[in-house]
């Protein structure tokens, strides 16, 4: 159906405009209030609420800056809340706004900048990323997960 297919494709969001929190935090608006209007024409439909993965369309209908802020730990975390703790999924590979950043026009050699996402992705509590390298990204999200669970300054062994 179409709502199937809107909310597969995540929410497009404008926002993207440069600036502090007040913009990042409108970007992350702009995309909650389209995933969450998608998400409801899906459930509306019949699909379980516990079967719906939220896609925020990094590089979709955003600018570099709003594809930055949307990837900001905290921004991510405060999108998933604003879904109802709908887990997301993160699909920036490769994605041209990565190549600007780099300076990279060949796709196939912007693995690095997308490991770098996966990795912002992930401290922002993604449940899933999207990539073509899987290996580089499996192994540098395994080192993040240790980080991670690593203790604390002082912590009992």
């Amino acid at each position: 159906s179409d709502a199937w297919r809107g909310a597969e494709n995540g929410g497009g969001g404008g926002g993207g405009e440069a600036g502090g929190s007040a913009c990042e935090d409108g970007v992350v608006e702009v995309v909650a209030e389209e995933l969450a209007e998608r998400i409801q024409r899906v459930v509306r439909a019949g699909l379980p609420r516990w079967m719906i993965i939220g896609d925020p369309g990094i590089g979709f209908a955003k600018d570099q800056v709003g594809n930055l802020q949307l990837l900001k730990p905290a921004a991510l975390q405060k999108l998933s809340w604003r879904l109802k703790n709908t887990p997301l999924l993160v699909g920036a590979s490769r994605k041209r706004f990565i190549g600007a950043l780099c300076d990279e026009d060949d796709p196939q050699r912007r693995d690095w900048g997308t490991v770098a996402t996966s990795c912002a992705a992930s401290s922002g509590g993604v449940c899933m990323v999207r990539v073509h390298n899987v290996e580089a990204t499996a192994m540098a999200l395994r080192v993040m997960d240790a980080i991670t669970a690593a203790p604390g300054p002082g912590a009992v062994k």
